[in-house]
């Protein structure tokens, strides 16, 4: 049975977001951004821009979410949300509460496996992986088809210093790094040639690991699973991913005019 609907989650996520960083939201300004349909990007506009403007609220979104009615009134009514004389609302402790119990009811726990299912309807998304590497502080991502853009993304908003993958984006990568100045004494990215790479995780600072399996670009549109192993599960395939770290080849950062590849 449907306890709420995707709109109303999606409320109390923003909601919950915005005053975590110290900003209350009107009434209003909760049905605009529910009731709201995000832009297209315009042919000219950059792969790149569009991804760091747009970033936050896709991790809300998800990738097949349909504008639905405004919905403060009745989580106000629920008591949900509370509304100042000035028109703000916040969450009441019951809507923090419900906010706390549906993350619990995505995933599954046991002897320390936690495991989170997504389908394109309720998908994972970016914003609860980065929620997973951030609580373990971990500090390695490894993924066969990261895109050169996802690594200013993991580097600027997660504690990643290291990036494991294949040499499929290569070029691209070299390039990014350039542009990022990034400095592989602090932060790293490097390559296995080939088929060699297949695997995706996080390898986190407690010894555990996160297996992922899909694609950091595919998370939200996938039906997919992403199980967290504990250090006591994690260790041989922990062993074989930092093997490969040591074999693999540190990326140089590359000018874009630069004609060697």
């Amino acid at each position: 049975m449907e306890i709420i609907t995707a709109d109303i989650e999606r409320a109390l996520i923003y909601i919950s977001l915005l005053t975590n960083s110290g900003y209350t939201p009107t009434a209003d300004e909760v049905d605009t951004f529910i009731t709201s349909q995000m832009p297209k990007p315009s042919t000219s506009t950059s792969k790149i821009l569009y991804s760091m403007t747009t970033a936050a609220f896709r991790d809300i979104l998800g990738s097949h979410w349909v504008a639905g009615e405004k919905v403060s009134n009745y989580m106000t009514e629920m008591g949900w949300l509370k509304a100042k004389a000035d028109g703000k609302v916040h969450l009441s402790a019951a809507g923090a509460a419900l906010l706390d119990g549906l993350s619990k009811n995505d995933e599954s726990q046991t002897n320390g496996v936690r495991v989170y299912t997504s389908t394109p309807e309720r998908p994972i998304a970016v914003s609860q992986l980065v929620s997973l590497i951030q609580q373990h502080n971990s500090d390695t991502y490894i993924d066969p088809h990261l895109d050169a853009d996802h690594i200013e993304y993991l580097f600027a908003h997660t504690q990643i210093t290291k990036i494991l993958t294949s040499d499929s984006h290569l070029k691209a990568i070299k390039v990014r790094l350039a542009e990022l100045r990034i400095d592989p004494s602090d932060k790293q990215v490097r390559v296995l040639r080939g088929d060699a790479l297949h695997d995706r995780a996080v390898l986190h600072e407690d010894g555990g690991i996160a297996l992922i399996g899909t694609s950091f670009k595919k998370i939200e549109s996938k039906v997919v699973g992403l199980v967290d192993l504990p250090e006591s599960l994690a260790r041989g395939f922990r062993q074989s991913m930092e093997e490969l770290w040591a074999k693999a080849e540190v990326v140089k950062p590359v000018h874009p005019d630069a004609k060697r590849k």
